[in-house]
């Protein structure tokens, strides 16, 4: 153990170990044996979650990221690490996991310090978003219908739900307009919870119907497909063929099994996202390429939660 140097406290009763210099402060040296299992190990402290920790102890890698098997980081970071930046101070796995842990719980700091943190949260957010176009890229799906929707529909039948994410804007701006207080994001999920589509930011007061048929979702599904949406605290129902802005045919449908499992599909990203429940900063809707940083925000967000388990109605 390497020796202590300590401002000298001398007590009288005890003699006194000196080492005196020239103009110096009169210093004592103070050796001891320190036995490490007297030593009192922090039980869990956020901020020792390093690569190293974190290898060893993948329970709280899963906790921080949200992932419920370590598979999906693994395979997650094996397919952008060569696109990864190099930063000092923080290997590429800790800067995946801080980025992901900041999406899941919303803090900053989980593993990367205050220091690091902004321009590693930008640089992945936007590579997870360029990475994950490639490979989905408001996908389908062919998976035939849970039961809960059979009294419904045809086994055959695609049933697409649709969900409204509201994320609060906060300005440092004076001048703030009034409708910009929320954007919504329109998001298309399969009867199993996975993201097929999603829209960019939409802004002001438009009812939900509106949004549908502004968003482009219209025309990247077929005309026999179903969409299911909530409005006004209803349930409705449309075929996408009988769907226009002349004709805005819906029906009320009153299944409440149904009503429960669509909620369960598209509470699944608030729940899963805690990023998202919070005030976003104005900047981050300023456009680049006609795409601003929260639309690949939450584009990446969905994209993850594809990698979670399926839901599955019970």
């Amino acid at each position: 153990m390497d020796s202590v140097i300590i401002k000298e406290e001398h007590d009288v009763l005890q003699p006194k170990e000196e080492i005196i210099e020239p103009e110096f402060e009169q210093l004592c040296v103070k050796s001891e044996n320190v036995n490490d299992e007297d030593i009192d190990k922090p039980e869990e402290n956020i901020h020792h979650n390093n690569e190293q920790y974190l290898i060893t102890h993948p329970d709280a890698l899963k906790e921080l990221c949200g992932f419920s098997d370590i598979q999906m980081f693994e395979a997650l970071l094996i397919y952008i690490q060569d696109d990864m930046p190099l930063v000092k101070g923080a290997s590429k796995y800790e800067q995946l996991v801080g980025v992901l842990a900041k999406l899941h719980t919303d803090e900053d700091t989980a593993i990367l310090s205050p220091y690091l943190f902004p321009t590693v949260y930008i640089t992945i957010v936007e590579l997870l978003y360029d990475k994950l176009s490639t490979l989905c890229k408001n996908s389908t799906y062919s998976s035939p219908l849970p039961s809960v929707f059979m009294p419904e529909f045809d086994s055959t039948q695609r049933v697409i739900i649709l969900g409204f994410l509201l994320i609060s804007i906060r300005s440092t701006f004076e001048e703030f307009p009034e409708n910009l207080h929320t954007v919504k994001y329109l998001i298309a999920y399969s009867p199993f919870g996975e993201v097929t589509f999603v829209s960019n930011a939409y802004v002001g007061s438009d009812s939900n119907f509106s949004l549908i048929l502004s968003c482009g979702l219209l025309q990247k599904v077929k005309a026999d497909d179903w969409i299911l949406f909530n409005e006004n605290s209803f349930t409705y129902i449309s075929q996408v063929k009988q769907v226009s802005i002349k004709n805005k045919n819906k029906s009320q449908l009153n299944s409440a099994p149904i009503a429960e499992h669509m909620f369960k599909v598209v509470s699944r990203l608030n729940e899963h996202f805690k990023v998202l429940q919070s005030f976003i900063p104005d900047f981050m809707l300023q456009h680049q390429n006609g795409v601003c940083f929260l639309d690949k925000l939450v584009f990446v967000c969905c994209m993850l939660l594809n990698m979670l388990p399926r839901v599955v109605y019970s």
